[in-house]
């Protein structure tokens, strides 16, 4: 449906890295499609400096959130985005993407020779599923729906199936919108009584027979896992949706007992450090930011490149602040501030794994007794 390539920075607050990475927006075909020839998004064009790109952002440049250029790669030169001036939400704000809810519209058979009785697909009936509309059994595939040719005892069992797979679905929408227990016990005790019902007329779900009735409608699996089965096929139990809430919905956390805890829900919830996140989750007051940096010593560290007037901005994890260029860990006092613990820091730099030791350095000149100057470079390559 869309594409979109985001600028080299996109993800450098959240996840540290320079990188260069696309969006993609599909949409799921009603069916599978034999296609005459490849639409273009499946091939690589060319840059006007000779770089591959996809197709589809040479026919859509305003989908490319940045400016294309050059940069050199451990293969040779690679292609980047340069951010631009506009934020991401500007440049999403004037992306269109058309027909992403709609659903697919193609030509409706009503005199379907294959499947007599043959209608216009009822909107509320879910794809390649089984349905009764006004009275009547229907089995829908694409746009259309029809009659499907089953006796009378399958046709029974087919609507008994669909009533549970209702039900089901009902327990599951309940939880999800973390309704009040009554309410989902309310639906898990009808779920039940049909369930039981249902065996009692037509054995258990996963059976033979009910299965060949059934199996062609897209709830049968879903349904099926209403039963817990032996490594056999034989059947132990009802699963736990009878009886438990199964499903819990996302809770964005109101109080943390730790700092430790209010850390990682800051992480999760913002993708960063943030303390006077952290200092609401926790509800210590107004010295409170002080307490969090003493109780996650070790665990944070203020970077002092970051540009802010507020000694309370700039916080990254351990593993963030020990990531890419180290050299510039350690700042002016001006950057700083006075009275910066720089052992701190120091214990943090012990910790770095090194790719080799001065050892080793010595015993490769006391070997090849070279008495020259030895660059060693960051990866570890040893330049005489």
């Amino acid at each position: 449906m869309s594409a979109i390539r985001f600028p080299q920075d996109a993800f450098q607050q959240t996840a540290n890295a320079e990188v260069v990475s696309d969006l993609l927006i599909f949409q799921k075909k009603d069916r599978p499609e034999v296609l005459s020839e490849y639409p273009n998004w499946v091939s690589l064009g060319l840059t006007e400096d000779d770089l591959p790109i996809n197709e589809y952002f040479l026919d859509h440049p305003d989908h490319v959130f940045g400016t294309l250029s050059t940069k050199s790669g451990p293969f040779g030169p690679d292609l980047a985005v340069l951010p631009g001036e506009k934020s991401l939400g500007e440049l999403f704000s004037n992306i269109t993407v058309p027909h992403v809810y709609a659903p697919s519209v193609r030509p409706v058979v009503i005199e379907d020779t294959e499947h007599p009785g043959a209608v216009p697909a009822d909107p509320s009936l879910r794809d390649y599923s089984y349905g009764i509309i006004d009275g009547k059994l229907y089995y829908r595939e694409g746009d259309t729906m029809y009659p499907p040719a089953v006796g009378a005892t399958p046709e029974k069992r087919i609507r008994s199936m669909i009533d549970l797979a209702s039900k089901m679905h009902k327990v599951i929408d309940l939880q999800m919108e973390d309704a009040e227990d009554q309410e989902v016990e309310a639906a898990q005790k009808e779920l039940n009584s049909a369930y039981d019902t249902f065996v009692k007329s037509y054995d258990r779900i996963n059976s033979t027979a009910n299965g060949r009735a059934f199996s062609q409608d897209s709830d049968y699996f879903l349904i099926c896992g209403l039963e817990n089965l032996d490594a056999k096929g034989n059947f132990v139990s009802k699963a736990d949706i009878f009886s438990k809430r199964t499903i819990s919905p996302t809770k964005a956390a109101v109080h943390c007992e730790t700092a430790e805890d209010a850390m990682v829900e800051s992480f999760r919830s913002l993708g960063h450090i943030d303390l006077s996140f952290i200092n609401d989750l926790l509800g210590w007051g107004e010295n409170g930011k002080d307490k969090i940096v003493k109780d996650l010593s070790g665990v944070i560290y203020r970077n002092p490149s970051f540009d802010s007037s507020d000694w309370y901005d700039g916080w990254e994890s351990s593993d963030q602040y020990l990531s890419g260029n180290v050299r510039i860990l350690f700042g002016s006092t001006a950057k700083m501030g006075e009275g910066t613990n720089c052992q701190d820091r120091l214990i943090a730099l012990h910790h770095l794994d090194a790719p080799w030791k001065p050892s080793d350095v010595g015993r490769i000149l006391r070997t090849f007794k070279i008495k020259k100057n030895v660059e060693v470079t960051d990866n570890g390559k040893i330049i005489i």
